[in-house]
Parts: C-alpha cells; sequence; structure tokens
C-alpha cells in the first residue's frame, strides 16, 4: 500500500510509525518546509520517508492509495482538495488506527472535561486490567499506542471533534459524551455541524456497546434516538433512567429498575467543581459496566489529583487565592469553574477569541464575580460586553493583568484564569500559557 501521510505533527508521526510498522511505501507532507520542521520530527522520518512540502507533493498524489490527514487542518487544504479531485481515499489517523486495533476501546469526548474524564478512566481501569493504554487527544497518538495490540488490550481514548469528523469504521465498545455547548466557533459554519462531529463518537455502536450521556444535556438529548447501544445516564439532578445520580452526599448507580450500587462518596473526591463530580460519575460507570470492582472504583477516585490547568490552585499570597484554569478555552468551561465559587471572583478573560459569545457569561459574572480583568487580542471585545456592568480592567498581555492582581487584589479574592480564549496570540497553546501563569504567581510568593 502506498501512503501519503499529511500534517507531521503528533498524530502525523504516530502514524508514519505504524505505516513503517506495517512495511507501507509512505511519503510525508506538511505545510512547512523541511528546515522549519523540529529536529525531533526529522530524526523521526529517516531515510526511508521522502518529505514533500505541501505545493510539492501534488503530483506524487496521483500515485498513492491513501491520503492520512491530521486533526485539524482545514477542508480546504491544497493537498486535501487534490486527493479528492483525484478520487483517492482519505481518511483520519483516529480512522486509519483503528485499522489495526485489537482489543477493546473506551472513547470519551464533549466540549469540556474530556481530559479530565480519559484520565479518571485511565486510572479506574488501570487499577484492574492489565493492558492499557491511553491515547488520542490527550496527546499521544492512537496510531502508536495500537502497534502490538492484543485481544485482552484496552484502549482509552480522549478524542475531540477534529478527531471525531472523519469517522468510517471506528467504533468505540463504550463511548462517553459528556456535554455539547459551542466552540470552535472558528472553525464550525453552525453548531450542528460541531454536534455532528461529535456524535459520530456512537456512529458505528451496536446493542452489545454502552452509551454514557449526560442525562439533562439539552442538545445531546436531540441525538439520542440515533444512539443504538445501551444507554446509561449521568447527572448530579435524580433521574429515573439507568444510570448515576446523587442522593446526599453519595454517587449511587441504578443498574435496573430494582438494583441500585453505591459509586464513590463525593467528599472523597480531590476534584474541584459540580461539573468535575458529573466527569467522576461518567468515568464510574465505564468502569462498573466494563467489570471493574466497585472498590476499586471507589479507592482510584479517592487518590486522584485535579489535572495541571484545569481549576488548579496555585497558591494563596496575602490571603489571596490563586487558580490555573487555562485548559477554559470557551465560555461553558467557564461557567462551570464559576460555579465553583460563591463570590469576589476576580476573573482573567482574555487571549484569542474564537467567536464566542462573552455576553453568555454575564449572568454568572454579575453573581460571583468582583471584576474582570481583560488581556490578549480579544481584549476591547470583552470590556465592551462587561463595562458599565461590573468593574472592568483592560491589559494588552496577561503577564500585565497577573502580575496587577498580585498587588492590588484584596485579602479573600479569587484569582481565576479561565480565559475562554485560545491561547495563540502570546503563546504556543493553553499548557505554556498556565505554566507561565504559575511562574508569575509562584515567583511573587517567594
Amino acid at each position: 500500500m502506498r501512503v501519503a501521510v499529511l500534517g507531521l505533527g503528533l498524530s502525523g508521526m504516530g502514524t508514519l510509525k505504524l505505516c513503517l510498522k506495517n512495511n507501507f511505501e509512505t511519503i510525508a507532507i506538511d505545510k512547512k518546509d523541511f528546515s522549519e520542521l523540529s529536529n525531533e520530527t526529522k530524526k523521526g522520518l529517516k531515510r526511508n520517508v521522502p518529505f514533500y512540502q505541501e505545493r510539492k507533493s501534488l503530483k506524487l498524489l496521483q500515485d498513492i492509495d491513501l491520503l492520512v490527514i491530521s486533526p485539524g487542518i482545514p477542508k480546504d487544504n491544497i493537498v486535501i482538495q487534490k486527493a479528492k479531485h483525484l478520487g483517492k481515499k482519505i481518511i483520519g489517523e483516529i480512522e486509519f488506527a483503528f485499522r489495526f486495533c485489537r482489543g477493546k476501546v473506551i472513547a470519551i469526548t464533549g466540549s469540556n472535561g474530556k481530559t479530565t474524564t480519559t484520565s479518571i478512566v485511565f486510572s479506574i481501569f488501570k487499577s484492574h486490567f492489565g493492558d492499557v493504554r491511553l491515547a488520542g487527544n490527550i496527546g499521544i497518538p492512537f496510531s502508536e499506542t495500537v502497534i502490538n495490540s492484543t485481544e485482552e488490550t484496552i484502549f482509552v481514548l480522549e478524542l475531540s471533534s477534529f478527531q471525531l469528523e472523519d469517522i468510517e469504521n471506528f467504533r468505540a465498545n463504550t463511548a462517553i459524551l459528556l456535554n455539547l455547548t459551542p466552540d470552535h466557533q472558528d472553525r464550525y459554519e453552525k453548531f450542528e455541524d460541531y454536534c455532528r462531529a461529535k456524535i459520530n463518537i456512537f456512529k458505528n455502536q451496536n446493542r452489545s456497546d454502552f452509551a454514557i450521556i449526560n442525562r439533562f444535556d439539552e442538545t445531546i438529548s436531540k441525538y439520542k434516538p440515533f444512539i443504538k447501544a445501551q444507554k446509561f445516564f449521568f447527572s448530579s439532578a435524580p433521574h429515573k433512567s439507568k444510570g448515576a445520580y446523587i442522593k446526599g452526599n453519595c454517587v449511587y448507580l441504578k443498574k435496573n429498575s430494582k438494583e441500585t450500587e453505591k459509586l464513590f462518596e463525593i467528599e472523597s473526591l480531590k476534584f474541584k467543581g459540580p461539573h468535575n463530580i458529573e466527569n467522576a460519575m461518567a468515568a464510574a460507570i465505564a468502569g462498573f459496566l466494563n467489570g471493574v470492582p466497585g472498590e476499586k472504583i471507589q479507592n482510584s477516585l479517592k487518590t486522584l489529583l485535579p489535572l495541571e490547568h484545569r481549576l488548579e490552585y496555585v497558591s494563596t499570597i496575602n490571603g489571596v487565592e490563586f487558580y490555573n484554569d487555562s485548559k477554559a478555552t470557551n465560555i461553558d468551561s467557564v461557567k462551570k469553574a464559576l460555579l465553583s465559587f460563591d463570590k469576589n471572583v476576580v476573573l482573567l478573560l482574555g487571549g484569542k477569541d474564537k467567536g464566542a459569545n462573552f455576553a453568555d457569561l454575564e449572568d454568572e459574572v454579575k453573581k460571583r464575580c468582583k471584576k474582570v480583568v481583560c488581556f490578549g487580542a480579544a481584549r476591547q471585545s470583552i470590556r465592551k460586553v462587561f463595562e458599565g456592568k461590573i468593574r472592568t480592567e483592560c491589559f494588552k498581555t496577561l503577564k500585565e493583568a497577573v502580575e496587577f492582581q498580585i498587588n492590588n487584589a484584596e485579602k479573600g479574592d479569587f484569582v481565576l484564569l479561565s480565559p475562554a480564549c485560545a491561547s495563540f496570540d502570546e503563546f504556543k497553546n493553553f499548557e505554556e500559557r498556565g505554566k507561565k501563569f504559575k511562574e508569575w504567581v509562584n515567583k511573587a510568593r517567594k
């Protein structure tokens, strides 16, 4: 088979490794010139993988059997358009890797909380099964982890809408959909297009599979008729369906109309916020349905710590608590972060605008925030929304905004970086933004 791999990020390099493992004739394509690639990528290409810049690869597409594209590459990309014109087969990295996957797949998606939930699921399954592999949007290519898999292997995959767009035969034995709220509005023309990509996680399931769904998410409810798998629901509010619910200080699982089992005590969780209780519910249901004993589920949840950049406590300076929620790059994730506080929040909003409607934050901001601090490329758009409704401050960079709060926030305040924007105006990614935030705060503490 002759394969062209488009995009040489983590997914693309994972695809190349899988191609070489199977002795496919392979070429690598990227929008960058070879000189612009990282040293690690250059090493990964080796001598037996010819590299071509996009425009120089077009003539070669006539001779390929398959084009594998990395997630997030625009559909109007010249290589994709040329391959379509030539009638070539085009699939994504997740679909390609699934062709070589042996074992069981547990897949997680949602607008918010998917990385946290994926990590919890992985911990729960790892406590009971021997060969459990973590992959997907969490930063490990699925195509790398399928190598040498067996029927006993369990894959725990975090999947983004980008990765789910090109699903054809991929099938999750257990699929979790946490929530559906507007995101990536700079890529999807309509919210419905984004939702359809997410719903693809259930596309090839059958009655022997499990679908774990947020019970009271109104958008998800519209798509329930299309889900063929056995449905189990989770919600902090009581419900009559099979699944998890809260009663008192505990979470219970309703297996059927008669049987109920205690899953875990809420106070045992080290995660902050009601949304994280729901994430833990979804993960616990997945563990239970796949045979993990209740005691091991409970022990896993007790020991897990919050992930970095997700409502992460950083430090207290002069009675002011600082929290890093840099991963909150959309409106709904900021709303959920705010629900973890009652009042006196100094909210840091800003970065690169993804087409968010900041006015949707107005109710929670008025209820819980002391002021809104606008920074970065989106600062003027954010200020226009909140000015005159709540105290606002505006800074060109995040560093300026943080340093001002370090020196001026008052005892009892909660300084929360939950930006509702991408990070690319100042930083490589949300991780770098969060690390810098923590660095500035911790330096001030010394």
